[in-house]
């Protein structure tokens, strides 16, 4: 992941290059997010994040534990945290939005948060 890291940052000031590239990395780690989400799928998105809270409240992540620094999930959600500040930067707020989503419905399934979420 440090490699793809690097890869990532070598795109400097190209925000969206650097976006793509990060969904490219992303990918392989199942965290599928489209480059240019469409207003459906965010909804979709936003709509499973709603299943996988179940009724509770974003409250429910203060009961997770942080997870260690070697533990699998950090590296992607580091990248994705990287990502979304690209996104944010390139003007691509779809990509924020849905990648969002996505990272929380993660979270909920591995019940644990990084300390960079």
């Amino acid at each position: 992941l440090r490699a793809q890291t690097v890869h990532v940052d070598s795109y400097e000031q190209d925000y969206g290059g650097a976006v793509n590239a990060s969904l490219d990395v992303l990918s392989m780690y199942d965290i599928d997010v489209p480059t240019d989400p469409t207003e459906k799928e965010i909804k979709r998105e936003k709509f499973q994040l709603n299943l996988a809270l179940r009724g509770r409240s974003f409250m429910c992540f203060s009961k997770f534990p942080i997870a260690a620094d070697d533990d699998m999930i950090v590296g992607p959600l580091q990248l994705a945290q990287v990502t979304m500040k690209n996104a944010m930067f390139g003007k691509k707020l779809n990509v924020v939005q849905c990648l969002g989503y996505r990272i929380l419905r993660l979270c909920i399934s591995k019940k644990l948060l990084t300390k960079h979420v």
